[in-house]
């Protein structure tokens, strides 16, 4: 695998659009902490180039799955529980040959599948366009089975103009009142990490795991600071990002103790938000609100940037609240271009009526019984 990561590298730098996720710096870490249960397979479309090596314009990570309800296996876009984004790494120019030769090799393949099922995918970009331009053209079944849009934010002329785009009135007083308490704690003081000092982002990585499995993630066992494996993965992570100078952590800190934490890491010209963490007992002053509205104006005032992807689920309220905008994310099913693969990618939608049928009919049966036993006495 080691003699491909600099091709990787290159082919993540020059993507038609940004995946942190899928970075080697990112995705090797996930593969050693998650990827024992079922092991991805990665896919490397390569181009030869008429002097010099052969250059990697496509890059797939990959594994099988039989979804709920489907007939058969499927290769699936790997992920784990800290994967937000599955959209793959390709280059514009050669997109069409590479996505080409990946369906070829997963008809033919012992290794492949006659469906691919694609899910966390960008739906609104360079990619999208670039997908949607090669199924146009492709002889095989493909249908989007599933959309979701998530919280995005986008900047614009400074961050009060902002700020009063997306906080109501009363709104933006609360938060102010709610600063202005807890600023009356003794040693309350606002925090971002310096990359360039390793000691520190060490530290700082310390912090959130605490902070974090100290909260209600904790309690549910899905901390990062919960398993060993997903503890190693956050640490390596955060030092290869702020080796690069990809981290960013800011917080909210009293006496030197954390009590709110946020991380993310810069990609493409954008932000990808990752996690967040708060002392339950100051939920009474909103800190994770305040600290993504000091981050708002962050963006708007010291860095600028184009985009943060909140990478929030779509009905988180903070996410919705403050961010200005949305992205989509689909599921799209494709068939590598066998009959079988047509088939049962085009009667999809026709099998899940067919399977809701018996539980319609349960609640039918239901519903009339409830109305007999509830008829009043005449």
């Amino acid at each position: 695998m080691q003699e491909h990561v600099a091709a990787w590298d290159t082919l993540a730098a020059a993507s038609v659009e940004p995946n942190p996720f899928y970075e080697s710096w990112m995705l090797l870490p996930a593969l050693a902490a998650f990827g024992a249960e079922n092991p991805p397979l990665f896919v490397m479309v390569y181009q030869d180039q008429p002097a010099g090596a052969a250059r990697m314009c496509g890059f797939f990570p990959l594994c099988r799955r039989r979804p709920a309800g489907s007939r058969g296996e499927v290769l699936a876009l790997w992920t784990h529980p800290h994967c937000f984004l599955c959209t793959p790494l390709l280059l514009a120019e050669t997109a069409d040959g590479c996505l080409r030769a990946l369906l070829r090799w997963a008809a033919r393949d012992r290794r492949g599948a006659a469906v691919m099922r694609w899910e966390l995918i960008g739906a609104d970009g360079h990619f999208q366009r670039s997908l949607g331009e090669f199924l146009w053209n492709w002889s095989g079944a493909w249908r989007v089975e599933h959309s979701i849009t998530r919280a995005l934010f986008r900047p614009c002329d400074d961050a009060e103009a902002y700020l009063s785009k997306t906080l109501s009135g009363s709104g933006r007083r609360d938060l102010r009142r709610h600063r202005r308490q807890l600023a009356e704690n003794a040693g309350f003081e606002y925090r971002r990490l310096d990359c360039g000092d390793q000691a520190e982002q060490q530290q700082w990585a310390l912090w959130f795991l605490g902070l974090e499995a100290a909260g209600w993630k904790g309690r549910d066992h899905t901390a990062l600071a919960s398993s060993a494996a997903a503890r190693e993965y956050f640490m390596t992570i955060t030092r290869s990002a702020a080796s690069g100078g990809r981290l960013e952590m800011n917080g909210y800190f009293v006496d030197g103790r954390p009590i709110a934490m946020r991380c993310a890491f810069a990609c493409g010209g954008g932000v990808f938000g990752f996690k967040m963490a708060f002392d339950e007992s100051y939920a009474r002053f909103s800190p994770g609100i305040l600290l993504e509205v000091d981050s708002i104006r962050f963006y708007h005032d010291t860095s600028r940037i184009g985009w943060l992807d909140s990478c929030a689920t779509p009905d988180s309220s903070l996410a919705n609240r403050l961010y200005n905008d949305r992205r989509c994310l689909q599921t799209i099913v494709i068939s590598a271009g066998s009959i079988g693969g047509d088939f049962r990618v085009a009667s999809g939608p026709l099998t899940a009526i067919f399977r809701s049928i018996p539980r319609r009919i349960r609640h039918i049966i239901r519903g009339s019984s409830k109305g007999r036993r509830s008829k009043p006495a005449e």
